[in-house]
């Protein structure tokens, strides 16, 4: 029982440190994003240039106060647009054409990111 309990207890480790090292890495220094905005058909692009590490800290630079997260720490509005939790919409977002697996705030950003901002809507 002791040698099957000491060999999960190794797995989970070497999983979480596989799984740690295998996503994206932050990068140091000025970086340059572009970010896509998309919402009831309109797309606005915007070109940041910051030394932010993840994405959360390079949208509260550049949008300020046209930005906001619910409770949840999901992003509600950005650049003044608002997803309606009533209606079942909600933020997503892609990185470089993939869909983003991670929240902002731990979603690291590297020079030539593109990030695409689009609502869409939850339908149980």
């Amino acid at each position: 029982m002791k040698k099957v309990l000491l060999l999960s207890l190794v797995l989970c480790v070497a999983l979480s440190c596989l799984l740690t090292s295998c996503g994206p890495k932050t990068q140091e220094g000025e970086k340059n994003i572009t970010v896509k905005i998309t919402a009831d058909g309109n797309t606005t692009t915007h070109q940041i240039n910051t030394d932010a590490l993840y994405l959360r800290e390079a949208l509260i630079e550049y949008f300020g106060e046209k930005l906001s997260f619910n409770s949840f720490d999901m992003v509600e509005v950005i650049d003044g647009i608002k997803a309606d939790p009533g209606k079942g919409e909600w933020w997503m977002y892609d990185v470089d054409g993939t869909q983003a697996v991670k929240g902002v705030d731990t979603q690291p950003i590297a020079d030539g990111n593109v990030i695409d901002f689009y609502i869409t809507v939850f339908n149980p």
